[in-house]
């Protein structure tokens, strides 16, 4: 199976004249190789995304503050006041989660979620609350995408990413001694 690429502009998605490999190139990959005219493009489209979730970043920090502030209003020990403040800590656990995703994604974790949870487990995070991903590469570096050696085919079946060989019936081993085509 062929998997290089075909019908590309010259000089999107090629470095200097090399068609790379579907399966081996990588958006950064295509970027850089990308023109200038369609970087723009690209960096047009991103840029309201970005902007997007930036403002959205800051309206969850403002309702995190608004719930403090009319918590520290409330009686001490009221339960609208325990309310409040656990769904500040709500607002809170929620931005820090997107913020550990984010820079984790940017660090080439493989696994998200798992970092999360080990980040969690550790305490992975500075004093201001960002995650500290060298920590988490020191303590697990199994998290950050190494690539694997490919499997060879070993006719293990489907375990070795190959189909299986197909079952056969006595039936078909006496159909062929006696010169019947399969069905």
């Amino acid at each position: 199976m062929d998997t290089t690429q075909t019908g590309v502009t010259p000089g999107v998605g090629q470095a200097d004249g090399v068609t790379l490999p579907v399966a081996q190139m990588t958006f950064d990959d295509w970027y850089q190789a990308a023109d200038d005219a369609t970087k723009a493009l690209v960096d047009q489209h991103t840029r309201g995304l970005k902007s997007a979730l930036d403002a959205e970043r800051a309206d969850r920090k403002a309702a995190e503050k608004a719930l403090r502030d009319t918590a520290s209003k409330l009686e001490a020990g009221s339960a609208a006041r325990v309310d409040l403040e656990a769904q500040a800590e709500r607002v809170a656990a929620t931005e820090r989660r997107a913020s550990f995703y984010e820079v984790a994604h940017a660090a080439g974790v493989a696994d998200l979620k798992l970092a999360w949870l080990a980040a969690e487990s550790s305490n992975l995070f500075t004093r201001r609350g960002e995650p500290d991903i060298e920590a988490l590469r020191q303590q697990h570096p199994a998290l950050f995408g190494a690539p694997t050696a490919p499997r060879a085919p070993g006719n293990a079946g489907a375990g070795a990413g190959q189909a299986p060989t197909p079952a056969r019936s006595m039936n078909d081993f006496i159909r062929a001694s006696a010169g019947i085509l399969p069905r």
